[in-house]
């Protein structure tokens, strides 16, 4: 039988504990636009970068934006301070994903490599095409608010042919492209496996492993189903780099004279007869700070993947209720005036002092991924644009209609984002450059 002292103290105990759900479930939400009755906010998600409504409601409702949506209420993180507060310093609540996909990059060629030993030979390349397809109905399906089907579940019952089932139609006209890109190297691997000619890739390991053997309207085992579909995703990651290059080049043909600075670097610290490598990595300052800038100007991922909360949380005096989406808007966080003044300027400039990099400025790779699991990028990236730099001149071209582009700095709305305007006119610095480029080609083919 227990003792007095002890049923008092459980006594204590539970009423704290309902003191504090209590008290915590009395707290008002964070602040948002008003709902109505019918949609909630549904209707307040504009179907293009949304990302910049969100920021507008911030204005007025602070770093918290909560948004009443059908079936799953909804709070957009607005600010880098918050952000890194809840889903950094509170991982353990927050990393409950909607979604799971790989949080590292890679370079499509490398990865084709390594993932089916497949060589790619040109940006033409049929797989290249048919992954880009798929990730371009990925992308859109992402977008948080695009869909009403995301809050209406039922509505995935409805015939495509219903005036409104815009996503459905969606859905089935992507669909074929994304099953190909999950499922057509992976068979080639098999064949290859099979006539003892398959190149050493992570694929034919795995083929090996699972002892699989070609044939058609084979049913997939559980692992193998698992293996396709981790192959099938690794090259769909390198679509960040791609926009990540596109941000860049964008972003070098609007100011020239950034590019001219980054290239008199160049000279100084590598010279004219090689390329650039990691041993000039701290000479070339300059060309780190356009790397963090590139990043902060278009954010590769506007809007980071969602997470979930995992049970009722407080912050700054206003309830998260358990089982909300939070949503980072990165795109907000990397123009916030006070961390970057001027943010529609693109200035490397901001991230030096003194001839080095400034770190009491906010480091944007903290936010242009997502937060929560994270990797630096920044040296992955370092690579590619010096070498870009280094041989070619990057001037904004000409449209389809022969007239010069006229770039800017506008996005396409998606998971991932491609500036709308990409610079096609890159041409050889010198006939030492020419040189350089042609000498890499032939190193690419071996």
């Amino acid at each position: 039988m227990w003792s007095p002292a002890i049923l008092v103290a459980l006594a204590v105990a539970v009423f704290l504990v309902r003191r504090a759900f209590t008290s915590r479930r009395s707290l008002p939400l964070p602040p948002g636009p008003k709902p109505s009755l019918l949609w909630g906010n549904l209707l307040d998600i504009p179907a293009v970068a949304p990302w910049k409504a969100f920021k507008r409601y911030s204005e007025s409702s602070g770093p918290l934006v909560f948004l009443s949506l059908p079936t799953q209420p909804t709070i957009i993180i607005n600010s880098a301070k918050a952000a890194m507060d809840l889903l950094d310093k509170r991982s353990q609540i927050y990393s409950d994903r909607l979604l799971t996909v790989m949080d590292e990059l890679a370079f499509v060629a490398i990865i084709l490599q390594v993932v089916y030993g497949k060589k790619i030979n040109s940006l033409d390349d049929d797989y290249l095409r048919l992954v880009n397809k798929s990730m371009e109905g990925l992308s859109q399906q992402k977008v948080p608010g695009a869909f009403w089907v995301e809050y209406f579940p039922y509505l995935k019952h409805i015939p495509s042919w219903v005036p409104g089932a815009r996503f459905k139609q969606i859905a089935e006209y992507y669909k074929p492209y994304v099953e190909s890109m999950i499922n057509q190297p992976f068979d080639e691997v098999i064949a290859a496996e099979a006539e003892g000619k398959a190149s050493p890739s992570v694929t034919r390991r795995l083929v090996q492993e699972l002892q699989l053997q070609p044939g058609k309207n084979r049913v997939y085992s559980p692992e193998e189903k698992t293996a396709r579909n981790v192959t099938g995703i690794a090259y769909a990651a390198a679509d960040t780099t791609t926009s990540a290059a596109s941000s860049f080049l964008t972003a070098m043909a609007m100011f020239p004279e950034v590019q001219a600075k980054a290239r008199a670097e160049l000279d100084k610290y590598v010279g004219p007869d090689r390329l650039p490598d990691f041993d000039n990595y701290d000479d070339l300052v300059y060309i780190r700070a356009i790397t963090l800038e590139a990043m902060r100007w278009i954010p590769v991922v506007p809007l980071g993947l969602p997470h979930r909360v995992m049970q009722d949380d407080e912050y700054e005096g206003c309830l998260i209720p358990k089982g909300t989406i939070i949503i980072s808007n990165a795109w907000a966080m990397l123009r916030n005036p006070e961390d970057y003044p001027e943010p529609e300027r693109f200035n490397p400039d901001r991230f030096l002092k003194d001839g080095k990099l400034n770190r009491d400025v906010r480091d944007p790779t903290t936010m242009a991924f997502g937060f929560g699991r994270r990797y630096v990028l920044q040296s992955a990236f370092f690579f590619r644009q010096p070498t870009i730099l280094h041989v070619f001149e990057i001037h904004p071209g000409v449209d389809d209609s022969g007239k010069p582009m006229e770039l800017n700095m506008e996005q396409s709305t998606g998971l991932v984002t491609f500036p709308k305007t990409i610079p096609n006119g890159l041409k050889p610095r010198s006939a030492t450059a020419e040189k350089l480029i042609r000498e890499a080609a032939l190193d690419l083919d071996e």
